[in-house]
């Protein structure tokens, strides 16, 4: 495998990366509305940010690679084939994002179930709206994580039949 091929798998991944944030801030801003102004607009900054940088890392992986290594695209020697290595790439992806989200999804969860009892004076629609919002993002992001991890071995095999293209 080259090193060449190795980038634009790290690549590709970093474009996954993006994506899953995307889809884990979405429901937050939808969940948002006008409720906190200066929120808003730091979620929409990122919101565009990974909705614009996760199909240009993917669609341009393979020129970037070929930008990064150069004339150091060499052979990597180790004995791993080209779907261990997507794989191996899935896994750490889905630890990633497990395991930084789990942390935050429970703790929400309990902030969800309880949110009501601690302000008896607050309304419940706007408690429920706060703990929900409060709840989604880490709980997406962790449900990609377990997807990604559960999934890694399928997955891998899809991509490896496509075959490397660099």
């Amino acid at each position: 495998m080259t090193l060449r091929v190795l980038v634009v798998i790290a690549l590709r991944f970093y474009a996954i990366y993006f994506a899953v944030t995307f889809v884990a801030i979405m429901p937050t801003l939808l969940l948002l509305g006008d409720a906190a102004p200066q929120y808003r607009s730091t979620e929409i900054i990122v919101l565009v940010g990974d909705l614009l940088m996760a199909p240009l890392l993917w669609f341009t992986a393979h020129w970037l690679a070929k930008s990064i290594v150069r004339e150091f695209d060499s052979t990597v020697q180790f004995q791993m084939t080209f779907e261990n290595a997507v794989a191996f790439a899935f896994v750490f992806l889905g630890l990633y994002f497990f395991l930084t989200s789990i942390g935050g999804a429970v703790a929400q969860f309990g902030g969800l179930v309880s949110e009501a009892h601690q302000y008896p004076g607050v309304p419940r629609d706007t408690l429920e709206q706060r703990a929900i919002i409060l709840f989604c993002r880490p709980a997406i992001t962790c449900i990609f994580g377990l997807a990604s991890l559960l999934g890694s071995r399928a997955w891998s095999r899809k991509i490896a039949n496509l075959g490397p293209k660099a």
